[in-house]
This record gives structure tokens, C-alpha cells and sequence, in this order.
């Protein structure tokens, strides 16, 4: 009998692992998130495209990642890939913002 606190306390815990092991997932089953960067060609903005596709893969099936940009310095056409992809409503939008403008441009629409 002096073992009943103890044992009670490891049943507690695994029965509290196991119980949580059973949750959905926060995320639903299909998922778009969408990174808009400016020159998106420069290998920082490939690094940061692929580090989100690997994080979506690990979030599981149906979540996915794309990144859209112009493929040089054009703060206009990175507002209008803004745009674009506020527009197909995704799960979320990461935005690395070229200039002040355009910041306060995001912030309207986000």
C-alpha cells in the first residue's frame, strides 16, 4: 500500500501522455502559407523558401508553402505579389517589406 500514491501519480502521467498524443492537429488538413519577398532569386530568399517548405512538410500532409516576388529589386511588384496573394486567402502571408511604403501598405490590408 505505500506504493499506491506512487503508482497512481505514473498512471496519471502516462495516462495524461497518452490523452495528448490524441489531439488534432491545430492546423487544418489543407493549408497554403505564402512568402513574398523582393529579388527573390538571391539565395538568402531560395534559403528562406525552402526552410518554410521543409516546416510545412513537418506540419504534415496538405499544408504547403510557395513564395512569390519579383526576381529583382521592384517594391511595386512585390506589393502587387501582396496583393495577389491576400486575395487567394491563405492560411498566412509572411511579408519581408522593401520599403516604408510599402509597409504601411501591409499593415492596411493585413
Amino acid at each position: 500500500m505505500k506504493n499506491l500514491p506512487k503508482l497512481t501519480m505514473w498512471l496519471l502521467i502516462f495516462a495524461t501522455a497518452a490523452l495528448a498524443g490524441c489531439q488534432e492537429s491545430y492546423h487544418e488538413k489543407e493549408e497554403r502559407f505564402v512568402l513574398i519577398a523582393a529579388n527573390i532569386n538571391l539565395p538568402y530568399w531560395q534559403e528562406a523558401d525552402a526552410g518554410l517548405r521543409d516546416v510545412t512538410k513537418e506540419m504534415g500532409v496538405g499544408v504547403k508553402a510557395e513564395m512569390d516576388g519579383p526576381t529583382s529589386y521592384a517594391p511595386k511588384e512585390e506589393v502587387d505579389a501582396f496583393q495577389k496573394a491576400a486575395a487567394s486567402h491563405p492560411a498566412g502571408i509572411l511579408v519581408s517589406v522593401a520599403t516604408r511604403f510599402q509597409a504601411r501598405h501591409v499593415h492596411r490590408h493585413g
